[in-house]
């Protein structure tokens, strides 16, 4: 419980989307979209940290990275609490990134190289699931505070502090040491560097679209017409919490699909984003959610898997990395890519239209990938 309790915190950044409509009112000086890059700032400052992943794992063991890192996560991240000057907010949100950037490979990679066979697919699931229920759990507290006040909604960090403290009760040193020569001087060939980059772009696309979901269901509840804010915090509440089951599902869906699991969830994926194209009730938005919730998890965690199952332990962080820095950068570009379809139509319904056709063609992409690794095997 304590080694999943890590991801339980790893996509926080956006749990506080829901104070987004009411921090727009208090930064009424500022654009919109400077006001909402200090939702998805975190993501550029992990990606800083992920990029840097090889040295760090020369200079600090994964105790020293967890600690520090859970450290910066809670102390930066309540910050907003006491201040609310907007470069002072900026300041703790990009702190509050580096933190999460110096457990974010660790939390995943760890299981990995602690479990094998079936416990490990098992244990992966679990962790999508923790980082799911942490997620809904942070989200769905969120809803309460900011009905007292938006800086309220930056408390839940204060929680990074009881994962710190499960961590150092609980958390045994690794049991199996890696060799030395290979962790420090092996380095991914260029083909497994390549099919690394290849699940970071659908890891990317899948967390780019996830983020775009939480910046825009609360605004499409409230300037729709469709609910108040709070209505908005239940809503990703549910659409976050979905991911449990997906977690708990995911080891009976690879056993039945195989391979073919990455091209059918981004064919689900493309059915739930235009669900929310199209929806003008609060109860169809919150079931066209629930669906991209879940499928959202079981596409993590099935490129996580897939990249458990072609690296060779030795190279296996320096691999999660990379699909790592794919995941931030489709987190931090989110705004920005709402922004480049805003110029496309205004309307909400034009870019999840948008997202749907796009994931119709990585779903044709992964069948693609996975007949050339077919065509290679054969010969």
């Amino acid at each position: 419980m304590s080694v999943l309790a890590l991801s339980s915190m790893l996509v926080s950044a956006f749990s506080v989307s829901s104070a987004l409509p009411l921090m727009l009112e208090h930064f009424k000086n500022y654009p919109a979209e400077q006001v909402e890059v200090l939702i998805s700032t975190p993501s550029f400052f992990v990606l800083l940290i992920l990029l840097a992943n090889r040295p760090l794992n020369r200079w600090f063991n994964e105790h020293q990275m967890i600690v520090t890192g859970l450290l910066m996560m809670s102390l930066a991240g309540m910050l907003p609490l006491f201040v609310q000057e907007y470069w002072l907010v900026f300041l703790s949100r990009m702190c509050f990134g580096l933190g999460i950037g110096m457990i974010n490979a660790k939390a995943i990679s760890m299981i990995s190289e602690r479990y094998e066979g079936a416990e490990r697919v098992q244990m992966l699931g679990f962790r999508g699931s923790s980082e799911v229920v942490g997620s809904a759990f942070l989200t769905m507290l969120v809803g309460q505070l900011i009905t007292i006040s938006w800086p309220y909604a930056f408390a839940i960090y204060g929680f990074g502090l009881v994962i710190l403290l499960l961590y150092l009760f609980f958390v045994p040193k690794q049991s199996r040491e890696l060799p030395k020569a290979l962790t420090s001087e092996e380095r991914l060939s260029p083909p497994l560097r390549l099919q690394a980059v290849k699940l970071a772009l659908f890891a990317g696309w899948n967390v780019c679209i996830s983020s775009c979901i939480s910046l825009r269901v609360p605004l499409i509840v409230t300037e729709g017409g469709l609910g108040t804010p709070s209505s908005a915090s239940l809503v990703l509440s549910l659409y976050q919490l979905v991911g449990i089951l997906s977690g708990l599902a995911f080891a009976p869906l690879l056993r039945k699909y195989g391979s073919r699991l990455l091209a059918l969830s981004y064919l689900a994926l493309a059915l739930s984003t235009l669900g929310i194209a199209l929806s003008s009730q609060l109860v169809l938005l919150a079931l066209a959610a629930l669906g991209a919730g879940f499928v959202n998890s079981v596409l993590m965690t099935a490129v996580f898997h897939q990249l458990a199952e072609e690296m060779p332990a030795p190279l296996l962080n320096h691999a999660t990395a990379i699909v790592l820095v794919g995941c931030n950068l489709g987190g931090a570009l989110s705004p920005y890519v709402l922004k480049g379809m805003g110029f496309l139509g205004e309307p909400y319904s034009v870019s999840f239209s948008l997202f749907a056709v796009s994931c119709v063609g990585f779903a044709l992409l992964a069948v693609m990938t996975i007949n050339r690794r077919k065509s290679d095997a054969l010969g």
